[in-house]
């Protein structure tokens, strides 16, 4: 009998099986290729966003160039105005530093920083909401006398913060590794919604080097930073000005009413002979030591005063000289000059802050600084 063979080959569950997985891992790496982290549609998207950036922070730095293109000079205001030109109206920039700002542009979630008129992209604005940004304007220093010296701390938020929202402490520690055994809470001056000052005191204790540690906080979020080292000595110096300058203020918070404006002589010599002679005296030292006084005696309806330290040397002078003479003798009649002698006795080696000291001098003919 003729059988008949059968020729007909199915496929088999098994190899239906490896099809499959053949398949899905062909599928894996297509996708992986194309939307993995070097994918082609990722690295597409993450060259539209370097370029969006780029253009976006060539327009910040031809906003900067347009600024100082007149004058040469950086003006804040300007510098807002060309950069809502370049970007779009919600553009901000917040001053965190000398000639350093923080740029951030709500329409497109992305902050800036530029520096010297160099831009720099450091990330989503809304990741940053909570960033706040520390400086002090002086960050190490020597021969720094105990009590004498102010160190005024900066606070910069990007956005608008509560006063109950933001706060600082600080301390002093002999190290940069180990925090002070305790802080101080600082009090803040609001100048705007993003910036809060301090002023920061530098009662150490004792002679020696000294880091200052500081503690920001805003919300729920803390900063800590420390600065140093500085350099503490134990002298006195002369006391800054605190409160107003004007020619109605008194000199030195003097207690005798001898108002700027009526003073036509100031002196600076070494020791204090004769201060016990004068009509009057009273202590001009930071410290509130007694180490330096000035004195006066009255000329009619002016006085003249005189400034000298105890141990015979320099009168030291505070590192912050802002307005220090400001508005002296601006009432003197015509015809009468008022000075300021002997500044040779006054030591500014350590002073930072000349701001205005010699403003509104208007009866003021010579002035000799090569003592200074």
């Amino acid at each position: 009998m003729l059988r008949l063979k059968n020729e007909n080959k199915g496929i088999t569950l098994v190899a239906l099986v490896v099809t499959i997985i053949v398949l899905i891992i062909l599928a894996s790496i297509s996708i992986n290729l194309l939307f993995g982290n070097n994918g082609i549609i990722t690295k597409a998207r993450e060259a539209k966003s370097s370029a969006a950036i780029a253009e976006e922070r060539e327009k910040i730095e031809l906003a900067y160039m347009g600024d100082i293109a007149g004058t040469g000079e950086f003006d804040y205001d300007e510098f807002i105005e060309e950069l809502h030109k370049n970007l779009n109206q919600n553009a901000n920039a917040i001053e965190i530093g000398e000639n350093e700002y923080i740029i951030g542009n709500p329409d497109t979630d992305r902050a800036f920083k530029i520096e010297g008129g160099k831009c720099t992209y450091i990330g989503k604005l809304s990741e940053l909401s909570d960033m706040i940004v520390i400086s002090v304007d002086r960050e190490n220093g020597e021969n720094l006398s105990i009590g004498g010296v102010t160190i005024n701390a900066n606070l910069i938020t990007l956005n608008e913060a509560n006063d109950s929202d933001i706060g600082l402490e600080y301390g002093w520690s002999s190290s940069n590794t180990v925090e002070p055994s305790s802080y101080q809470t600082a009090t803040l001056n609001k100048e705007s919604e993003f910036k809060r000052t301090a002023e920061l005191e530098t009662r150490v204790g004792e002679a020696g080097n000294y880091y200052l540690w500081i503690k920001a906080k805003l919300k729920n979020k803390e900063t800590k930073k420390n600065y140093g080292v500085y350099g503490f000595k134990v002298y006195s110096c002369l006391r800054k000005n605190e409160g107003s300058v004007g020619s109605g203020s008194n000199f030195l918070a003097n207690t005798y009413n001898i108002k700027r404006s009526k003073i036509k002589n100031i002196v600076f010599v070494r020791g204090i002979e004769g201060y016990d002679r004068a009509a009057g005296y009273w202590d001009v030292s930071a410290q509130k030591n007694g180490e330096i006084l000035a004195w006066y005696n009255q000329d009619g309806d002016y006085y003249n005063v005189w400034i000298g330290a105890k141990d015979g040397d320099k009168v030291i002078a505070n590192d912050d000289c802002s307005y220090l003479f400001s508005h002296v003798g601006c009432d003197m009649p015509i015809g009468i000059n008022s000075k300021i002698e002997g500044l040779n006795n006054l030591d500014t080696s350590n002073t930072t802050n000349m701001f205005r000291m010699f403003a509104t001098n208007t009866k003021m003919e010579e002035l000799d600084l090569s003592g200074l």
